[in-house]
């Protein structure tokens, strides 16, 4: 999302913003200060865009050039040509890996206001060994098990009895139950199954459900960043997470089929549908919930709910997934006059009042600040999210971006695809991951 889960939201997302200036350029015969800011969350551009309106209206002396591109390929790649041809001002880092790529660039922005409010938890990978901060969260993004509660309540599940492991099963199988007698036909003709499984997507069965596990090998990404070896001391846990999910999917007698499954089948065409009635997902889901409701009046976006991320021996009942989106950084080789110009437009977009209003108004963003009050994003999924972070609620859901590079999507993602096609047991699933982690932090 970090992350490949907003990023595939973002996938299709083409360049969004034509007009850019690179820091190199001299300010306008105007005597502004124009500073550039690439962005890689593209489904946020345009309420981006109205922020940087309203803080050039309160900064006339400043132009903001704004820029978004998705993907992450697309987005290292862009950033990449262009910090090499015209330096931009301000963009985005994720992970402790890219922020050491960029590390002889960045400003360092331990002194500045905005952190004193900041959760420091999610300013982990952004922080070196000398206790100096060179990034600002863009957002907190977390992720559970998305649920539609009008087909749930409809057979006779409330939702919160499902914020534990136990809760979340009894309700599972009372509506499994309800579908396969055929009660819930009438209301919902289309409904198949209980829940969704896109295994299809590493980044689903890696990323998404290995960072929970994660978190019972390392307390910090740094912790894991620096871990020559995995103990996978969950890998039971792991295990049964998956079986459970498989287990209520309409291919449940069939799982090697659950491989051809992708994300937009499963959500769009199959949560989004009513055909089933849970996913595994989050916050980052909302702009495609929004595009589907459009104009119409019964809107999704007013049936679902999100409940907590619970494992299957309880240690995590009634937490959320939660992580910081992307990063916020400065490019300290730029003139002195844009370096301070880019810190005032973040802290103003993050800590003024207007911009703090606008960051979860429009952009619709939860954040790690603890002086935002009762302001609160209007969805259920980040309002979830939210509150899990105030009551420290929370799981870490940076770790599988400090495991060594790809594994957790290419090695953990892929060897618990070959355990779902019946090709290989849970043993050899396990004993194949912690080797190629082993080998691939031998040489770091």
């Amino acid at each position: 999302m970090g992350i490949k889960k907003t990023l595939a939201v973002a996938l299709s997302a083409v360049l969004i913003s034509t007009c850019f200036a690179g820091c190199n350029n001299e300010n306008s015969a105007s005597g502004k200060t124009t500073i550039s800011v690439f962005n890689i969350k593209t489904e946020a551009d345009a309420a981006y865009k109205k922020i940087v309106k309203d803080y050039e209206k309160s900064h006339p002396n400043v132009k903001v050039n704004f820029e978004s591109v998705g993907g992450s390929s697309d987005y290292g790649a862009t950033l990449k040509a262009k910090m090499a041809s015209d330096p931009v001002c301000v963009f985005n880092v994720t992970g402790i890996s890219e922020r050491e790529t960029w590390q002889s660039k960045l400003a360092d922005l331990s002194d500045q206001p905005w952190v004193s409010h900041c959760d420091k938890a999610y300013l982990e990978a952004v922080t070196t060994n000398d206790g100096k901060i060179y990034g600002m969260p863009t957002a907190v993004e977390g992720y559970g098990f998305m649920i539609n509660k009008e087909i749930f309540e409809y057979a006779g599940v409330d939702v919160e009895s499902m914020f534990t492991f136990e809760g979340m099963k009894a309700g599972f199988d009372k509506l499994k139950n309800k579908i396969n007698s055929g009660e819930m036909k009438s209301k919902y003709p289309n409904l198949t199954a209980v829940m969704a499984l896109p295994a299809k997507e590493t980044w689903v069965l890696g990323d998404h459900a290995i960072n929970p596990i994660l978190n019972k090998d390392f307390k910090t990404v740094t912790e894991a960043f620096n871990a020559k070896t995995i103990p996978f001391a969950g890998a039971d846990v792991y295990k049964r997470l998956i079986d459970f999910q498989v287990s209520y999917t309409s291919d449940a007698d069939n799982p090697p089929a659950l491989n051809s499954v992708d994300y937009t089948s499963s959500f769009d065409g199959g949560f989004l549908l009513e055909r089933v009635a849970c996913v595994q997902q989050g916050t980052w889901t909302l702009p495609t919930i929004k595009q589907f409701d459009g104009s119409s009046s019964d809107k999704m976006l007013d049936k679902i709910d999100m409940i907590p991320y619970s494992l299957p021996d309880g240690s995590s009942d009634g937490c959320y997934v939660a992580f910081p989106a992307s990063n916020w950084v400065i490019n300290k080789d730029v003139d002195e006059s844009k370096v301070e110009a880019s810190k005032d437009f973040l802290n103003w977009m993050y800590q003024s009042d207007e911009g703090k209003s606008l960051i979860t108004e429009e952009c619709g963003f939860v954040t790690p600040f603890d002086n935002y009050g009762d302001l609160l994003p209007s969805d259920i999924l980040n309002t979830r999210v939210m509150n899990a972070i105030k009551k420290r609620l929370t799981l870490n859901g940076a770790l599988a971006n400090s495991c060594p590079d790809t594994w957790s999507t290419k090695v953990a993602g892929a060897n618990v695809q070959k355990y779902i096609s019946g090709t290989t047991s849970w043993t050899d699933t396990i004993k194949a991951s912690k080797e190629k982690w082993a080998e691939m932090r031998s040489g770091s």
